[in-house]
């Protein structure tokens, strides 16, 4: 991919390696799942999930409601990959049962 989605997709992988400072970083990257383009938002979700920073989880549960199939799918892997906990996929249940994380 080239152009201005080829790097933020380059600029994300990047972030995503970089744990010395996930919880910032995650802060950061949370903007790029209300990005139009589907790959960057499951691109996103996958460097959040490797940050492993709760400060996503807010973000990613709204997430959950997106229109895209497997948009909504790799949301629900890096919640499960940060929490630890396979849930029901509905963005409900996870509001219900997840304390803040802000």
């Amino acid at each position: 991919t080239s152009g201005p989605a080829g790097q933020a997709s380059r600029a994300i992988m990047v972030l995503s390696r970089q744990p010395l400072y996930g919880h910032e970083i995650a802060e950061s990257l949370v903007q790029a799942l209300e990005r139009r383009e589907p790959e960057l938002v499951v691109m996103t979700c996958a460097a959040l999930g490797r940050l492993g920073s709760s400060v996503a989880v807010e973000e990613l549960v709204e997430a959950l409601d997106h229109d895209r199939e497997d948009v909504r799918g790799a949301v629900r892997a890096a919640l499960v990959q940060i929490t630890g906990e396979d849930r029901n996929p509905s963005s409900r249940d996870w509001r219900q049962r997840l304390p803040r994380a802000r």
